[in-house]
């Protein structure tokens, strides 16, 4: 499994904004993604990270080269909530484990 991460600077007063967008874009145009196991959308003042979990890379890079990441990606710029440099990284995951209807 590929854990990849992103990560961005929020603008001020726009957590909300932004929350609601991963809710009711990003995290569906994620779903419907092959190779995708899992995501969690991180937010702290100024700033959040995005963990996606996949298969392998070639699931990442069909999903970054996919029409429907570009016109997510496209929306979340005009929304004008991000600012400051993004980075993504990649990293394998060597060890762990979700609990399955954890409280």
């Amino acid at each position: 499994m590929i854990v990849r991460i992103w990560t961005t600077g929020l603008v001020a007063g726009c957590r909300a904004t932004y929350q609601a967008f991963a809710e009711s874009v990003s995290l569906p145009m994620f779903r419907r993604q092959s190779g995708l196991r899992g995501v969690h959308v991180l937010v702290q003042a100024g700033q959040s990270q995005v963990l996606t979990y996949w298969d392998d890379a070639p699931s990442i890079t069909r999903m970054e080269q996919s029409a429907d990441y570009q016109a997510t990606v496209a929306q979340l710029g005009q929304a004008q909530v991000l600012q400051g440099p993004q980075r993504v990284e990649l990293f394998d995951c060597a060890l762990g484990f979700f609990i399955p209807d954890a409280p």
